[in-house]
């Protein structure tokens, strides 16, 4: 007859954080350092009219966290 010894758990596993999901294509270009220095750093957009330029500057600068939307 074989025993089953059942006396460790095995470890949990967690997935990967929101953050990770959301930014996944970012952190595996510059790894989490490149990316918090994105989300650390400071911008200002000058933008004269209402040209796409800037609204594209932007979106641009928002896909990657660089930028929070609120």
């Amino acid at each position: 007859m074989t025993e089953v010894i059942v006396d460790k758990t095995p470890p949990i596993l967690h997935g990967p954080s929101d953050k990770e999901k959301k930014y996944d294509r970012q952190l595996r270009l510059w790894a989490a350092n490149g990316q918090q220095a994105l989300e650390d750093s400071n911008l200002l957009l000058l933008n004269s009219g209402s040209g796409t330029v800037g609204v594209e500057t932007l979106k641009n600068l928002v896909l990657p966290g660089m930028l929070e939307t609120r």
